[in-house]
């Protein structure tokens, strides 16, 4: 049987109401006397559409009847909608088409605004359809596999996307790209309406697909144009300028009224265009660029690229501040080459060498800054400084010389009293020496004059300053890591301040002056290891010493009893009173002056206590030196006329017999006799420190000879430290491991380590494998 349609009609009268309140809302909204419906009334409207959709709730009601009903009422809701966009949103687009750009934004923007008002309303009103008919609706059909019915909300976004938007939305684009290049091109825009505008985009969820992409274009074809421009008539410095202000500019346009995930692709649009396209241009520019922006200090212009770069873009600048570094290091650098192939004298030598790590180290305060100011400490431009310091010192043949002579200048800026100690900048000084230091690949060099160097400062108490050493220390370790040199300065450091507490304890119980007839008495106990080598000639300990070093030798036995001490009276200083006595006219005239003097000289200088004549090999046994240069070196000294600061031989402490000759190399033999000099007057009444002159002892062969025999030592341990762990290893990767494990020591020689491979299979710590002769095996 065939079923019978049956056709629902809302109430005229409930009909009337619903459009009326409507209406009259719509009107309200138009007239802008509200943006929202009155609680009492939207309560009266939401019971009224209750009724439409239900009926008479006491009445029976077959189901086709009140389906009926609800789909009357989704219908007059749609109609609703359909006749404001119809009859007024339509209307008033149409009369703002051929208007401005603004003033048509306005009305599109306006239109929606009032549109969204009046769908939350009706969303409010028409709630129960959601709720009992297109929930339950769609549930149903969900299973039979009918269409499902558009929410009241998805419903009304659609009627204004085709009634509206569909049609006028290349016109709202359009408008949108004129104001946005007004903008770019220096005109006043009204940010608010381009917002709300965009914003339809974004909730009808057409923004990436409608409007995005032609922004993005549009915006770049713009820079490509202004970028070529800005090329041809701008310095490097205003490009980089105009630059940054456009890419600035266009996040804040983002900011402003477009999508905040518009930021990423617009700022990658300007940065391909603008910078990326052009760096190299940019940078290479002679008399603009980033060379100029170096040798200028032009700060902000230096800021700025870091600011405007990216990563991968920063590795360029990063390798051409490199290479500008390298360049600039390799002309200071010369100046030591070409004194050393001019063969000048040992003098000049030192003084260029000297000039030159001022120089670099000045180069390298420069340049640290300029990374850590100007771009922020970038690891980039970090790692860019390093290697340039690294390229031109090691790469040179003045590296060594180069250690040397860094070693020598921190000394002096850390001697008491140096040409360089007490400057303001001191501190700063310390930091760049320990950087150049961390570039040295020979560190080796530097670290045993360093190590002498300290030794004499620590023992002479010439330290201009405490914490100036114990930053310097921290700054080398810093650069090298903990090695067996860092360790050894810390130990050389602690060592004396170990023997102040050694000294303050031994006075106490000891009167130095009442037992021993000294005023004052201070022992640096020197742990073995820790210091230089100082295996020079042995001394005999004068008969005046005698009792004050066997009393402190008792005192540490009682404190450290598995300890023994030997004396090492050549490293110590003393402060002696001398009396000179002169006959003039046959009368006796005395006087007494204080002289600062190397323990070795005061040995010298108490035998004229018992002898008034001394022959150089009397005072060779009296002292107990076996080493006849030492002696030669402190002996002369005494009687050099630089002492007595007078042009005159005999004004130096001792005279000597036979007298040197002018220009002729100064040997003592076992008949040279000598005595107090009793004209010696020194230019001030403080007590005169006697200056060591190095007449006969190669310092520098014996250091040199003391590296070799450490780097041969050094990479024996790595050897055999390597074979134990492998067992058995090649050529090749042996050499190639060693080498590695010595980087932060020294650059090794691939030679050395073959020589010192044979040494080894020598001593029988390796063989070479019967069946194999390209590989090593380890001799457990």
């Amino acid at each position: 049987m065939e079923k019978k349609a049956v056709r629902i009609w809302i109430e005229s009268e409930d009909r009337k109401y619903v459009e009326g309140v409507i209406h009259a809302f719509i009107n309200n909204v138009e007239a802008k006397a509200a943006t929202y419906m009155k609680a009492q009334v939207l309560l009266d409207l939401g019971s009224k559409v209750f009724t439409m959709v239900f009926g008479d709730v006491e009445k029976d009601k077959t189901e086709d009847e009140d389906i009926g009903r609800k789909e009357a009422v989704y219908a007059l809701y749609v109609e609703l909608l359909r006749e404001y966009l119809t009859n007024i949103a339509a209307k008033r687009l149409q009369e703002a088409d051929g208007s401005s750009d603004t003033e048509f934004l306005t009305v599109f923007q306006d239109r929606y605004g009032k549109y969204v008002v009046l769908l939350k309303i009706m969303l409010r009103a028409f709630s129960y359809l959601n709720r009992y008919y297109i929930n339950d609706h769609n549930k149903d059909d969900k299973k039979k596999g009918k269409k499902k019915i558009q929410t009241l909300k998805e419903k009304g976004v659609e009627l204004f996307k085709h009634s509206i938007f569909m049609v006028y939305y290349e016109k709202v684009i359009q408008a949108i790209l004129r104001c946005i290049q007004e903008e770019r091109e220096g005109g006043n825009q009204n940010h608010e309406v381009l917002r709300n505008s965009v914003k339809v985009f974004l909730d009808l969820k057409l923004y990436e697909e409608k409007l995005e992409g032609v922004i993005i274009q549009r915006t770049y074809e713009h820079y490509n144009r202004c970028g070529a421009q800005w090329l041809r008539v701008d310095s490097s410095s205003t490009y980089l300028q105009k630059s940054e202000k456009a890419m600035n500019d266009e996040i804040r346009r983002v900011n402003a009224y477009l999508s905040s995930n518009t930021e990423k692709p617009m700022s990658d649009c300007v940065y391909e265009i603008l910078l990326k396209k052009y760096q190299r241009a940019i940078l290479e520019e002679k008399g603009t660029g980033l060379k100029y922006f170096l040798e200028e200090r032009k700060d902000d212009d230096l800021k700025r690229i870091c600011s405007v770069f990216r990563d991968k873009e920063l590795e360029f600048v990063g390798k051409m501040l490199q290479n500008h570094i390298a360049n600039k290091g390799k002309k200071i650098v010369s100046m030591i080459t070409t004194n050393e192939k001019k063969k000048s004298s040992k003098a000049i030598q030192e003084d260029m060498s000297e000039k030159a790590v001022i120089r670099l180290i000045e180069l390298h305060d420069i340049y640290k800054n300029i990374v850590f100011k100007c771009f922020g400490k970038h690891q980039i431009f970090q790692k860019a400084l390093r290697e340039g310091f690294v390229t031109f010192i090691n790469d040179s043949k003045a590296a060594e010389s180069i250690a040397k002579t860094l070693a020598q200048y921190s000394h002096l800026v850390l001697l008491k009293g140096s040409k360089y100690s007490r400057m303001s900048n001191e501190e700063k000084i310390l930091e760049n020496v320990a950087f150049v230091y961390g570039y040295i690949h020979d560190k080796d060099i530097f670290d045993i004059r360093y190590q002498l160097f300290l030794q004499y400062r620590l023992l002479q108490r010439k330290s201009v300053s405490e914490s100036f050493e114990r930053r310097m220390l921290a700054g080398l370790s810093a650069e090298s890591g903990k090695t067996a040199m860092s360790t050894k300065l810390e130990g050389m450091y602690n060592d004396v301040k170990v023997s102040k507490e050694h000294n303050d304890q031994f006075i106490k119980n000891y009167d130095v002056e009442k037992s021993a007839g000294l005023e004052k008495f201070n022992v640096t106990v020197m742990t073995q290891g820790f210091w230089p080598d100082t295996s020079s000639s042995r001394t005999k300990i004068p008969n005046e010493l005698k009792e004050v070093t066997s009393a402190f030798n008792v005192y540490y036995a009682n404190k450290f009893t598995e300890r023994k001490l030997r004396w090492k009276l050549e490293m110590g200083e003393a402060q002696i009173e001398i009396k000179f006595i002169q006959t003039m006219g046959g009368k006796r005239r005395e006087k007494r002056r204080r002289i600062i003097v190397s323990s070795i000289q005061l040995m010298i200088l108490l035998c004229f206590n018992r002898n008034e004549v001394m022959k150089f090999r009397d005072l060779l046994y009296a002292t107990g030196l076996e080493n006849s240069s030492t002696l030669q070196n402190h002996l002369v000294s005494l009687a050099h006329p630089k002492n007595g600061k007078r042009k005159d031989a005999k004004f130096g402490v001792l005279m000597m017999r036979p007298k040197p000759k002018p220009k002729k190399k100064l040997v003592l033999t076992d008949n040279h006799e000598f005595k107090i000099n009793p004209n010696f007057y020194p230019s001030s009444s403080k007590p005169a420190r006697m200056e060591i002159i190095q007449f006969v002892q190669n310092v520098e062969s014996k250091i040199d000879e003391g590296i070799l025999r450490q780097r041969q030592q050094l990479i024996d341990v790595s050897i055999v430290r390597t074979m134990k762990m492998n067992k058995q290893m090649r050529h090749m990767p042996l050499v190639k491991k060693v080498t590695a494990g010595l980087k932060a020591y020294f650059k090794v020689d691939p030679g050395m380590v073959k020589k010192r491979i044979e040494s080894l299979m020598d001593q029988e710590y390796l063989e070479r494998d019967l069946n194999d002769r390209g590989l090593y095996n380890y001799l457990a």
